[in-house]
C-alpha cells in the first residue's frame, strides 16, 4: 500500500483509490517509505529503529536521539540533555560550550569577604569558597572534560598595599575544582579585593 499526503490524504491501494481525508487515532505501523508533500501535525514523533539511517533521525540507544546524513551518524541528544557532534559534547542544558576558544569557566569575586564568597559575576562556577588569607577554592558547576586547562589569574587592591602574586595552587588542581592564591610583594598571602580566574580547555 502507498500512502501520499499533500493537503488531503489519498490511499491507493491495486484497484481502490480513496481521496478522503486520513485520520490516525490508534497507534499505527507503516512499512517501508512514505512520502509527504504537505503539512502534518502530531502530538509527537517517536523514532524506533536503533540503526543509523541513511539520512534521518533514529534511537542509538533508549531515550537518546540521533541524527544522520550520508548513512553517517553525525550527532545526538543523550539521556541527560547534552547535545553531542562527533561523539564529542558540545553542549548540556546548563549552557556549556565545549569549544576550544571559549572559557570552560571564569569568575570575578571580592577575597576580602569570608566563606562561602557570592562572585560578582561568573560563569561555570558555582561557589567561591575562602580557605584562609588570600587562598580561595573555585568550584566549577559542571565538571571540564579534563585537569589540563590553562588557568589566567589576577588580583588588584583599591586601597593600602598591592596584590604582587596571583597563581594556582597544586594542591586542587582538578575537574571539579581549582584553588588560587593571592600575594602581596614578600609572597606573603593577601586578601584581594577583586579576583579575576579565568579557565581555557578540552
Amino acid at each position: 500500500m502507498t500512502v501520499t499526503i499533500d493537503g488531503s490524504a489519498g490511499i491507493t491501494t491495486p484497484g481502490v483509490t480513496d481521496t478522503g481525508n486520513l485520520s490516525v487515532t490508534d497507534t499505527s505501523s507503516l512499512t517501508g517509505a512514505v512520502t509527504q508533500t504537505g503539512s502534518s501535525t502530531a502530538a509527537s514523533f517517536i523514532p524506533t529503529g536503533s540503526s543509523v539511517p541513511a539520512n534521518g533521525m533514529y534511537l542509538p540507544a533508549a531515550n537518546t536521539l540521533g541524527f544522520a546524513t550520508n548513512t553517517t551518524a553525525v550527532a545526538r541528544f543523550d539521556s541527560s540533555g547534552n547535545l553531542q557532534v562527533g561523539g564529542t559534547t558540545v553542549a548540556n542544558t546548563a549552557g556549556y560550550v565545549n569549544s576550544r576558544t571559549n572559557a570552560r569557566a571564569w569568575v570575578n569575586f571580592n577575597g576580602t569577604l569570608t566563606t562561602p564568597i557570592t562572585p560578582r559575576a561568573n560563569y561555570n562556577v558555582s561557589s567561591v569558597t575562602k580557605n584562609a588569607t588570600g587562598d580561595y577554592t573555585l568550584n566549577f558547576t559542571t565538571a571540564l572534560s579534563d585537569a589540563n586547562y590553562a588557568i589566567s589569574i589576577s588580583g588588584y587592591q583599591t586601597t593600602t598595599g598591592n596584590v604582587f602574586a596571583a597563581y594556582a595552587h597544586g594542591g586542587t588542581y582538578t575537574t571539579s575544582a581549582v584553588r588560587v592564591i593571592t600575594t602581596n610583594s614578600t609572597f606573603a598571602n593577601t586578601d584581594a579585593q577583586g579576583v579575576s580566574v579565568t579557565i581555557f580547555g578540552n
